[in-house]
Parts: structure tokens; C-alpha cells; sequence
């Protein structure tokens, strides 16, 4: 599901993906032990590249104490 919303499958002509719902799916995948969803998310969180929601990335930002 996470691929059909990051192209845009469910979407109407002109608008942008749903790249909260992709997200949402994916990460619904992972739980049920999906590799490759476990792996993108992980990709995703350590900042390296991968293959699914490519626009998708975490901004870190640290905060001095």
C-alpha cells in the first residue's frame, strides 16, 4: 500500500501523495514483519538511502543542554 500512495494511486489527478498514509502503511508492514519495510524504515531513521518513500527522511537536530 505504501508504494500505491507514494505514486500516487489513490490520489486525484493534480494532487500531491499521501505521504503520511504511505508512511502510516508502512510502518503497519514492518509491525507484521515485513523485511523490506524494516528495512526502509530503518534506512529512513539512520539516513541512508533507499528505494520507498525516497522523499520521505528525519531531520535531527540536537539540542545542547
Amino acid at each position: 500500500m505504501a508504494k500505491y500512495h507514494e505514486m500516487g494511486r489513490f490520489c486525484e489527478r493534480g494532487e500531491d501523495a499521501d505521504m503520511s498514509a504511505a508512511i502510516f502503511h508502512e510502518n503497519c508492514a514492518a509491525e507484521l514483519g515485513v523485511k523490506e519495510a524494516i528495512v526502509t524504515l530503518a534506512s529512513i531513521h539512520l539516513g541512508l538511502t533507499h528505494e520507498l518513500l525516497v522523499n520521505v527522511y528525519l531531520e535531527v537536530s540536537i539540542i545542547p543542554r
